[in-house]
């Protein structure tokens, strides 16, 4: 029994580098991309461990090298570092144009704590006040949210 074999379609699946190779407006990104990643790579043989994890290359764009940090402290040792940074990227091709190297500081986002809730409790003398109070109203909503705010008394 012969197998048929049946020709590609657009809609087979391929690897995600293969697609972004074949579009020609994904190109210059791509080509950006790596070329931020060989930058992060060449950064991380250059900083000590400690200031590796605290730093990257954001982006790349004429001359200007970016490089992102979580703090002021990180961001100083790499001031600091600066000049040996540019001497090291120069050594490599795609990088000979760098002739500045911008710092920035992009703080981590955090959540705010969640809200606790705080439950009131009322005595019983101001149930009771309360009660009365919806006894005298004669609006029906009005009556039963007081009364229902009325059965919400302290236990003691």
């Amino acid at each position: 029994m012969k197998m048929q074999t049946r020709q590609p379609t657009s809609l087979d699946p391929c690897s995600i580098e293969k697609v972004l190779r074949q579009e020609r407006g994904l190109q210059p990104l791509c080509k950006k991309a790596e070329q931020i990643q060989c930058a992060n790579h060449i950064l991380a043989h250059l900083l000590s461990p400690p200031l590796q994890q605290h730093c990257q290359v954001a982006n790349y764009e004429n001359t200007t090298l970016t490089v992102r940090t979580n703090s002021a402290v990180w961001a100083t040792q790499l001031r600091y570092q600066q000049r040996v940074i540019l001497d090291a990227l120069q050594q490599h091709p795609f990088f000979k144009l760098i002739t500045d190297l911008k710092i920035r500081i992009y703080l981590p986002e955090t959540s705010p704590p969640p809200r606790q809730r705080r439950t009131l409790q009322m005595t019983r003398s101001t149930s009771e006040l309360i009660k009365n109070s919806a006894d005298a109203v004669t609006h029906p909503d009005l009556k039963a949210a007081l009364q229902r705010l009325s059965n919400n008394k302290k236990s003691s």
